[in-house]
């Protein structure tokens, strides 16, 4: 190999390290893009769920519409971890249904506690067109299942007390 090849190589690696590192993510970190808490779903979101938490969650992200695979990884990375060590956490997505949005969330209290909450943009269907007609519903659960790659609560009912206790302490 020539000297001017051996510093084409070299140059490439460097290159190619750089590269490599831009995309890497530390660990047990949630890149920005997923951390989308304020101005999702409705105003009071984040709110609401820092008060479902006690305030001492670990944040495993927001899954945007439009993430992928990598974030749903490292956001089901982060439950797991959460679960495993007994800690608080808090974790949501957005999606898209056949007449309107709505917004999943997931949160484990400092007591242990699993709470579901459900905003549903249009209960009525039509997709905001005549009014608001949107709604929140707050279930207490009994565990966390994993399975096919993702999580789910199980053993969920509904509690309207809770639920308007997060909205009585709404700013």
């Amino acid at each position: 190999m020539s000297r001017s090849e051996v510093v084409v190589v070299r140059y490439l690696l460097v290159l190619l390290s750089v590269l490599l590192s831009a995309c890497a993510v530390p660990y047990g970190e949630v890149p920005g893009y997923v951390k989308r808490w304020d101005g999702s779903c409705y105003r009071d979101l984040k709110g609401d769920v820092l008060v479902l938490s006690s305030k001492v969650s670990k944040d495993c992200g927001f899954l945007p519409l439009s993430s992928g695979e990598y974030s749903r990884g490292l956001v089901l990375a982060c439950v797991k971890e959460a679960e495993t060590k007994g800690e608080p956490y808090h974790v949501g997505y957005e999606g898209f249904g056949e007449d309107s949005g709505y917004c999943s969330v997931v949160v484990k209290d400092a007591d242990g506690q699993r709470w579901s909450l459900y905003f549903d943009g249009d209960v009525t269907g039509q997709l905001g067109l005549k009014g608001n007609h949107s709604a929140i519903w707050i279930q207490r659960c009994s565990s966390v299942e994993f399975s096919d790659g993702w999580f789910s609560l199980v053993g969920c009912k509904e509690d309207k007390s809770k639920l308007a206790k997060v909205l009585s302490e709404r700013k």
